[in-house]
Formats: C-alpha cells, sequence, structure tokens
C-alpha cells in the first residue's frame, strides 16, 4: 500500500504544480467526485502537515475507493 501511494504521489505531482491542484486531482481520481469545500480545505492541511504520500494512502482507506457503487 506504501509503494503504491508513493507511486500514485509522483504521477499526481507531475500532473499539478499546487499542492491545492494535488489534493483535488488525487481525490477526483481516486472518488470519481469533486472534493467538498470542507473536504478539500481539511486534505490541503493534511498534505501540508504529513505530505502528499501519506494522503493518498489515506485516500486509498476512504470507504468511497474501497467499496464502489
Amino acid at each position: 500500500n506504501l509503494a503504491m501511494a508513493e507511486h500514485f504521489a509522483e504521477d499526481i505531482r507531475s500532473l499539478q504544480t499546487t499542492e491545492a491542484a494535488q489534493v483535488n486531482r488525487a481525490f477526483v481520481r481516486l472518488t470519481g467526485r469533486i472534493p467538498m469545500e470542507s473536504e478539500q480545505s481539511e486534505l490541503l492541511a493534511y498534505t501540508q502537515q504529513h505530505g502528499l504520500e501519506n494522503l493518498c494512502r489515506l485516500l486509498y482507506n476512504l470507504h468511497e475507493f474501497v467499496f464502489v457503487d
């Protein structure tokens, strides 16, 4: 899971330049929806504190990603 998150973070970094855009892109790719404003700001704060790789790990563990309707 960690290696997958690191690879995913590298891919996101190559496509987006700002942290906010990286967070948004990662969220959309894994959930299929745009994050709500509150989600975006919480995820951005998490990324700034813990890094993009850890955000990707967090997103992989979201209920929305694990259980696709």
